[in-house]
C-alpha cells in the first residue's frame, strides 16, 4: 500500500515539474489567440511572421545556447519591425532561422535547413 502512495506522489510530482518545464499552462500557451494577435498587431509582416514559424519550429530541436540566442533574436526583430524598420527586421529573423537551423544540426547530427 505504501509503495502504490509513494508511486502515485511520484508521478505526480514528475508529471508537475515536465509540465512547467514545457512552459503548459502559460499565459501565451493559454491565450495563444490573444498573443498571436498581439504579435500581429506590433507586425504584421507576412514574410517576418513566415520567418517567427519557422523559427519556432526549429527551438525545440536546437541546441540550449542556439535557442535562447534565437528567442532573444526573435523578440529583438519583432521590437524592430513594430518600430517600421521591416527590412532590418526579416534580416535579424534570418539570421536567427540560420543560427537554430545551425544549433539543430549540431545537435542531431543532420541538416536541419533542408526543407
Amino acid at each position: 500500500m505504501r509503495l502504490t502512495i509513494i508511486c502515485i506522489i511520484t508521478s505526480l510530482v514528475c508529471s508537475t515539474v515536465w509540465a512547467q518545464e514545457q512552459q503548459a499552462g502559460n499565459e501565451a500557451s493559454t491565450n495563444t489567440e490573444e498573443t498571436f494577435q498581439a504579435l500581429i498587431d506590433k507586425c504584421d509582416n507576412i514574410d517576418a511572421l513566415m520567418l517567427r514559424a519557422k523559427i519556432r519550429l526549429q527551438l525545440s530541436r536546437t541546441t540550449e545556447v542556439a535557442s535562447e540566442k534565437a528567442q532573444q533574436m526573435l523578440d529583438d526583430a519583432f521590437a524592430i519591425c513594430g518600430e517600421g524598420n521591416i527590412d532590418a527586421a526579416k534580416n535579424m529573423l534570418e539570421e536567427a532561422l540560420k543560427l537554430a537551423e545551425q544549433g539543430a544540426t549540431e545537435r542531431l547530427g543532420a541538416d536541419a535547413s533542408i526543407d
